[in-house]
């Protein structure tokens, strides 16, 4: 008997430790297909979730992303539709490649520090990119503080802190961060995955702060 209780115990700490591990290290939208992508918090892991049929793809490891993958885990998930190509985040921040939709294959793997002229970070923790406005969000490793980088100017922003991302922002650090046009509002998570808030661009406010689990119904990783 006292075997089993111990046994019902060991299941109960696995259990629990299952759920608290629903943390994410990455997200993106892909507006045209309307498909999330979100990846599991030790970047080992992806799923994606269609917005048209509200259904999660089968969970696959991160090699299997694209053919040639070049990494064995992912920090970071941005979708270019100028480009109509992946960019893809070493899970230390330190590197990224490119995966054109179109030709099907990468890019060379680039070093953080060059992902665009006196880039003011050498480790990023995640990057998005606002098609309306052409401007791209780096953050930095910790995700206290990130920068902006405008195309039409070739410049980078002051440096901000991560509180000053919008007014109210509820997430300490960030991890994560993404971009939904067709909302027109940001997703920032936290450093370690576990939470979550949007931020409204016309609305001018903050969602309440999420748990990652929330994502969408039936959250696989």
């Amino acid at each position: 008997m006292k075997a089993m209780k111990i046994l019902a115990l060991a299941t109960l700490v696995v259990s629990v430790a299952t759920v608290s591990a629903q943390n994410i290290a990455a997200a993106m939208f892909h507006q045209t297909e309307k498909v999330f992508w979100v990846v599991s918090g030790d970047g080992a892991k992806f799923a994606k979730f269609d917005l048209g049929t509200k259904s999660w793809s089968a969970v696959d490891v991160a090699k299997s992303f694209a053919p040639g993958m070049p990494f064995d885990a992912i920090g970071g998930l941005m979708y270019h539709p100028n480009e109509n190509n992946y960019w893809v985040l070493s899970k230390d921040g330190s590197q990224f490649a490119k995966f054109d939709l179109a030709t099907k294959s990468w890019s060379k793997v680039f070093k953080s520090a060059q992902f665009a002229p006196k880039c003011p970070f050498t480790n990023l923790s995640s990057f998005a990119f606002n098609g309306n406005e052409n401007i791209f969000y780096v953050f930095s490793k910790d995700g206290s503080q990130f920068a902006k980088f405008t195309l039409a100017t070739k410049s980078w922003s002051e440096i901000f802190a991560i509180k000053d991302f919008a007014p109210g922002n509820p997430i300490a650090a960030a991890g994560a961060v993404m971009y939904h046009p067709t909302e027109d509002n940001y997703w920032l998570f936290s450093a370690d995955g576990s939470q979550f808030a949007k931020y409204s661009i016309p609305g001018k406010a903050w969602t309440k702060v999420f748990k990652a689990k929330d994502f969408a119904p039936k959250f696989p990783l």
